[in-house]
């Protein structure tokens, strides 16, 4: 996956017609609303990518996709295409030729950790069950989840990464979907120190667990939000300085045209000044002429 993201970046970053960095942000504010923290942090279009190739799973590079298609960059939609066709040969795989495989790096983090227990031996189920098994528990919040690694014991276990703030609602929508769970074999759910559900236990979650899972998603919501906060303020400063900016061009735009109409009254005067000079001196040049004309012919007459 992550060569498809550097082939991407590198169609993008040689190609003068590719989108701008503020356009690429401005997408993803609105296609992905648990990438804005850290999207507002990132400094060009490669820490762009990096981080949507990290909140990407294997199976599913739909993020990249979307602004491939939005911005039209040709030359990357075959880059696409190409990684999509190898994903669908994927889905079909036994899931016993994954085992141990390394799907994806892991949270090193247990609060950022989902691990499925499932009783069954994984040679009775493709790669792509386990994609239908998480879109089946979390619904959309399925594209969050990004699967790491399955490994297998007499049954097979799941283990993916999720971005922490998400916590509660991937505990709620698990436990909408506890019938699921039970349909799928599935012994044991955790997310992050919360056990969600566990076979022929019938207690919701442990409080412990749950009250520990949801103090550190607060906290890191409350983080990212005044990181947030803080980059909207260097950027209303920045913009406020702009204004100003803007304000002092148009002030002194405004002064050296007051300067230059007063230039212009002045040579008004001015000409006005040397028309009245010219008019007089044409008046006294008339006159004079008429007076050696008068004189010319009385001395003719004499």
């Amino acid at each position: 996956m992550g060569q498809t993201f550097f082939k991407v970046g590198s169609i993008m970053m040689n190609n003068p017609q590719s989108p701008s960095i503020d356009n690429i942000k401005s997408v993803l504010h609105t296609y992905d609303k648990a990438l804005r923290p850290q999207v507002a942090q990132c400094q060009d279009i490669r820490e762009l990518l990096e981080l949507v190739c990290d909140s990407c799973q294997l199976d599913d590079i739909s993020v990249l996709e979307f602004f491939v298609n939005e911005f039209n960059i040709e030359e990357a939609k075959s880059v696409i295409k190409e990684y999509k066709k190898a994903i669908e040969e994927l889905k079909a795989t036994k899931l016993s030729q994954c085992l141990n495989e390394r799907i994806s790096y892991a949270s090193p983090l247990e609060c950022e950790i989902v691990t499925i227990f499932v009783d069954e031996v994984a040679n009775k189920s493709v790669f792509n069950d386990v994609k239908r098994l998480s879109s089946a528990v979390f619904k959309d919040l399925s594209q969050h989840i990004r699967l790491n690694v399955v490994e297998d014991d007499n049954s097979f276990t799941i283990t993916c990464s999720f971005p922490l703030i998400l916590s509660e609602q991937l505990i709620t929508a698990a436990l909408n979907n506890i019938d699921v769970l039970k349909e799928n074999k599935v012994k044991k759910l955790t997310i992050g120190y919360c056990t969600v559900y566990e076979v022929n236990d019938t207690s919701t979650p442990t409080k412990c667990g749950l009250m520990k899972q949801m103090m550190l998603s607060l906290n890191v919501q409350l983080i990212n939000s005044t990181a947030e906060n803080t980059t909207i303020k260097k950027e209303a400063k920045l913009l406020k300085e702009k204004a100003e900016s803007s304000k002092n061009e148009a002030d002194l735009l405004k002064k050296e045209a007051e300067s230059l109409k007063k230039e212009s009254g002045s040579l008004k005067e001015t000409l006005d000044t040397k028309n009245k000079m010219l008019s007089a001196y044409k008046a006294e040049s008339d006159k004079l002429e008429k007076k050696a004309g008068i004189n010319n012919v009385i001395a003719i007459v004499h």
